[in-house]
């Protein structure tokens, strides 16, 4: 795929004049069931709880079963409906790291969404446990988040669109690639997509993971035992909308010290691009990561479905 270079301030122009003619918008996403999810998505409670608005920001409590989940959502001037964005972020990080993305989306006409994710521990703002946290627990986030805000009055459900970075990469892609005719696009930054073939050499046995896993980081075993459940790989062929794949050329990086794991899933997707970005490490620090959400901004204005 063929990178394209487009004015951010034509297509803001082109969005805009187009909110009031859209058709045939969905305001509602249902999640097929799935499996794996089972243990950890519950009847989601739709109703959002506010807790806090200010300058085109309203904090929000999202509601996976008992679990409450913090999120932030930034909303564009102007009346909508409006495409929106899910930003998913690395293990221990919370979404303090991602505001300025989210505002940046959001003054280009896109509703952004970030949030803690639940059982991420120490500094989060949601429920549970760190031992309890795995990639499987944070694609149930997802999911009661995106069927959360496709209801929402300023958003088009048609145009729903997942961010991940690293493990949040992981996660969203997860949710993507199960369901492909309801995320509209995805943006992938160093995705991890290697932890499922680190999780079989580490425990070929699923029975010998235990309860808390110190090395190479404190984790709880479900993080383990979650990762041996599926192959991130395996629906990759039935995702036929397009994705962006974002990689370091620094160690430490996937793109820098194991490539083949991303050059495998844009080979697998039907429409990707991966892109490496030279002098950045696996945490896309300062301006590459503004050069990522500048280019993430034009991707989802050129692939909205209206």
């Amino acid at each position: 795929m063929v990178k394209r270079i487009v004015s951010i301030l034509i297509l803001i122009a082109v969005i805009m004049g187009c909110c009031g003619c859209q058709k045939d918008l969905r305001d509602k996403i249902v999640f097929p069931k799935d499996e794996l999810l089972s243990g950890y998505t519950f009847e989601t409670n739709l109703e959002m709880e506010t807790v806090k608005e200010s300058d085109g920001m309203i904090s929000v409590h999202f509601h996976r079963g008992e679990m409450v989940i913090y999120g932030q959502i930034f909303i564009p001037e102007g009346e909508g409906p409006f495409p929106a964005v899910i930003i998913s972020g690395g293990l221990f990080t919370t979404h303090y790291l991602y505001q300025g993305a989210a505002r940046t989306f959001a003054e280009n006409g896109i509703v952004s969404v970030i949030y803690d994710p639940t059982c991420m521990g120490e500094g989060a703002e949601s429920d549970g446990d760190l031992l309890d946290f795995s990639p499987l627990t944070q694609a149930s986030d997802i999911e009661a988040i995106v069927s959360a805000v496709a209801e929402l009055p300023y958003v088009n459900g048609n145009d729903i669109f997942l961010w991940g970075h690293s493990m949040g990469g992981l996660a969203s892609g997860y949710v993507g690639f199960n369901n492909p005719e309801l995320i509209r696009g995805m943006i992938l930054v160093e995705p991890a997509f290697h932890m499922n073939g680190e999780a079989r050499e580490l425990f070929p046995d699923a029975d010998g993971i235990p309860d808390e896993v110190t090395t190479p980081i404190r984790i709880g075993g479900a993080y383990y035992r979650d990762l041996l459940k599926f192959d991130i790989y395996d629906n990759m062929s039935d995702y036929k909308r397009n994705v962006i794949i974002y990689a370091g050329t620094m160690s430490p990086s996937i793109g820098s010290d194991q490539p083949e794991v991303l050059t495998r899933a844009d080979e697998l997707l039907p429409s990707s691009e991966l892109i490496f970005v030279e002098g950045t490490n696996h945490g896309f620090q300062g301006s590459p990561m503004t050069r990522v959400i500048e280019e993430s901004v034009a991707f989802i204005l050129e692939n909205m479905k209206t």
